[in-house]
């Protein structure tokens, strides 16, 4: 309602929001995600699945361009301020665009994870944004596989693993989960 409305929001019936702004827009995109996300897991079939993904695609390109209108930059083009959680913003539009299966849609999506590595990398970050287009980077080209995208996949797959092991050695899950995209990768060599 807010999205498509006038912009007012309501809690307990009193009037909380009166117009849009593109950060509660982009939040608004970003909980619709949420749900077709959930309804992706429970739908019964698979017309069902991928009508609900192209919703969440419809959202997630949304989500991002009113991102990345809160980019500010100064007079000389260099970002002064941007959203705080751009990348996972990013890698969610990834996520989605590589789910369906659509090839066309998986060069969009390795170019979300992209756009998230190069933030991360620039704000010498190493967190879970980083690692989500890690991983993101590297099953994307792995599954592509045209020119050198094995290469580059073996590559952020090193990374990533060079990544959990200093910094989060508990997490043998995703451990264990980059090994295997590595295997996948050397058996596609």
């Amino acid at each position: 309602e807010f999205v498509e409305g006038r912009g007012e929001y309501f809690e307990f019936g009193v009037l909380k929001k009166s117009g849009q702004d593109k950060y509660s827009l982009m939040n608004c995109h970003r909980q619709l995600v949420k749900c077709f996300n959930k309804l992706i897991e429970l739908s019964d079939t698979q017309e069902e699945r991928l009508a609900y993904y192209e919703q969440a695609q419809t959202q997630c390109r949304k989500m991002t361009e009113y991102a990345e209108q809160q980019v500010l930059r100064d007079d000389y083009g260099k970002i002064v301020e941007r959203p705080e959680r751009l990348a996972d913003y990013y890698n969610t539009a990834g996520t989605f665009l590589a789910g369906d299966g659509d090839r066309k849609k998986l060069d969009e999506a390795i170019d979300w994870f992209h756009k998230a590595y190069e933030l991360e990398k620039e704000k010498e970050k190493e967190d879970y944004p980083l690692s989500g287009a890690l991983f993101g980077l590297a099953q994307g080209l792995a599954r592509r596989n045209e020119g050198d995208d094995l290469e580059n996949a073996e590559r952020y797959v090193r990374e990533l693993l060079e990544l959990y092991n200093r910094k989060w050695p508990g997490k043998k899950g995703d451990i264990e989960r980059a090994k295997k995209i590595e295997d996948d990768i050397n058996q596609l060599k």
